[in-house]
């Protein structure tokens, strides 16, 4: 009887185990300008871990690269982290994936950086950022990096 008492006990422990969240998992917080590219609207979410959140002491520079020939529109921005915003600017790419397929499909670089308070960190800590970026009509694709620069590059579809 007292084995079956421990074996139940565990299968119990278990299954609570495989239940409740780790606390020990990152939390992000999320800021997500919208820009319109050719017709095609694009959400771009910047996430720091939460526990970094404080530390952001500027707004969020976003830089959306397309070819030069692409109609760039700036839809939304947010608060940012902090309440500082951010700041979305239009750069054109100069590369051979910058040519406009015939299709209309063009490419898309997002370059991302956070500012961050560093004098409570150590010299080698690093603030890791995820950019996730949503064409309305695509796959979302997803970029790491860190506050010091994000990049991610994606096909999109102009309309």
């Amino acid at each position: 009887m007292k084995r079956l008492a421990v074996t139940v006990l565990i299968q119990c422990l278990v299954i609570i185990a495989l239940i409740l969240p780790a606390d020990a998992a990152v939390k992000w917080c999320k800021s997500d300008p919208i820009v319109r590219l050719d017709g095609t609207q694009v959400q771009i979410l910047v996430a720091i871990p939460e526990d970094y959140q404080s530390l952001v002491n500027g707004p969020i520079a976003v830089e959306v690269s397309t070819p030069k020939s692409v109609d760039r529109e700036l839809i939304l921005t947010d608060a940012g982290f902090n309440g500082y915003g951010e700041v979305v600017h239009f750069t054109d790419l100069f590369s051979l994936s910058s040519i406009i397929q015939i299709n209309n499909t063009f490419t898309m670089r997002i370059r991302v950086q956070v500012p961050i308070d560093r004098s409570s960190l150590a010299e080698t800590d690093v603030i890791p950022v995820e950019v996730t970026v949503i064409p309305d009509n695509a796959s979302a694709v997803v970029g790491y990096g860190t506050a010091d620069g994000t990049t991610a590059e994606l096909p999109i579809k102009g309309r």
